[in-house]
Formats: structure tokens, sequence, C-alpha cells
């Protein structure tokens, strides 16, 4: 290898080699990056998510509240017909009577059952057209009810994905921060051990041993090259 001094690509020797681009340098940006997006967007989706839940509560609250109310309507309905025809039968069973055991018909009387027995059905008739309008009313929260509970499921389905994508943000993160403060205290350690000039020993290798696959990968490599280089020799580091 040549003995001059190694140069980063930005120029400079040995020196620029402290500030020289380190893969993992960009990585961890893109992680820190993807991270605070994710994150913002878990925080919108839970947000959106506990809407869309308190939001399907009321018209789950007021589903049950029309059908209450629609039974009401029906019962009262079923009362109203029920007392309309009771007057009815009542008023021919008067009648009836009255021809039998020739007793002179009392006017008002019938009048009075007349007019309840219509009475009664007009209020039927006018409770059966509230019945119309309260089971549109239902089939409307139906509806509602059904499609807020669809966009809920989508919406905790997609928060379930975008909370484990920030778990493996999170987790990768915090790998490459172990990772780059191992190689700092090991540059650190390196520095430390190369203050001040010693001799070789005899037994020290000449040629600066690395791993087979990918030598220079590695921010200590880069360094041990560049102090082999700046010796010159076996006089010292």
């Amino acid at each position: 290898p040549a003995t001059g001094s190694f140069e980063s690509p930005s120029g400079g020797g040995a020196a620029g080699g402290a500030g020289m681009f380190e893969p993992d340098d960009c990585t961890k940006s893109h992680y820190t990056s993807l991270l605070a997006k994710v994150s913002t967007r878990v925080e919108s989706s839970a947000q959106v998510a506990a809407e869309l839940e308190e939001t399907l509560e009321k018209v789950r609250d007021a589903y049950r509240q029309h059908l209450e109310l629609l039974k009401g309507l029906e019962l009262e309905r079923i009362d109203l017909e029920a007392a309309a025809q009771w007057l009815h039968s009542t008023r021919e069973n008067w009648r009836s009577q009255q021809a039998v055991q020739k007793i002179q018909p009392s006017i008002e009387l019938d009048k009075r059952l007349a007019a309840e027995g219509r009475g009664a059905l007009v209020e039927s008739r006018e409770v059966g057209a509230n019945i119309a309008k309260v089971s549109a009313q239902v089939q409307n929260l139906r509806r509602l009810r059904e499609a807020l509970e669809r966009q809920l499921g989508e919406k905790r389905h997609k928060l379930r994905l975008e909370t484990t994508l920030l778990d493996h943000c999170g987790e990768g993160l915090a790998a490459l921060e172990k990772r780059v403060q191992r190689r700092t205290a090991s540059s650190q350690a390196g520095a430390r051990g190369a203050g001040g000039p010693r001799r070789r020993s005899n037994n020290e290798p000449t040629v600066l041993s690395h791993p087979k696959r990918g030598f220079g990968k590695r921010g200590s490599d880069l360094t041990a090259l560049v102090r082999l280089n700046a010796g010159g020799g076996d006089d010292g580091w």
C-alpha cells in the first residue's frame, strides 16, 4: 500500500476522516424522520378512532331509544284499536238489547259511544302515521350504525398496522443508537491507545488484518488504515 495519507471523499487527509459520511447516520436520519411521521399518524388515527367510537355510541343509544319508542307506539295503537272495537261492539249490543226488550233507545248514549269510537279510530290512525315516521328513522339509524361500525373497524385495523410500524421504527432506531455508541466508544478507545509513540513488537503483523467481507465498511477499519499510512513504516504509530 502507498505510504501517503488517506483522504476521505471530502478531502483533507486524516483530519477529514473524522467527518466522513457514515451509512448509519443516514439510516438513523431516515428512521428518525419516519418515526416522527408515523407517530403523528398514530396519534391522528387514535383520535379519529376515539371520535368514531363516541359517535357510534351516540347512534346506538338513539337507535335503542327509537326502538323503545316504536314499541310503545305499537302498543298504543293496539290499545286504541281495541278500544274502538269495544265501543263499536258495545254500541251494537245496546241496540240489540233495546230492540229485543223494546226499550226506548238512549240517543245521547248512542251518540257518546259513536263519538268515542270515532275518536279512538282517529287516534289510532295518527299513531300509525307516527309509527311510519319512527320506523323510517330506525332504518336510517341502522344504516348509519352499520356504516360507523365498518369505518371504525377499518380505522382500528389501520391503527394496529401503524402502531406495529411505529414499534418497528423505535426498535430499529434503538438498535442504531447502540451500534453508533459502540462504534464511538471503540474509536475513542483507539484514540487513547494511540496517544503516545511506541515501538512495534516484532510479533505484531505488518499487514492490517480485517474481516474478509467488506473491509472499510466499519469506521474502525478506516481509522486504523489512516494511522497505518501516517506511521510510514515500523518506527512507530
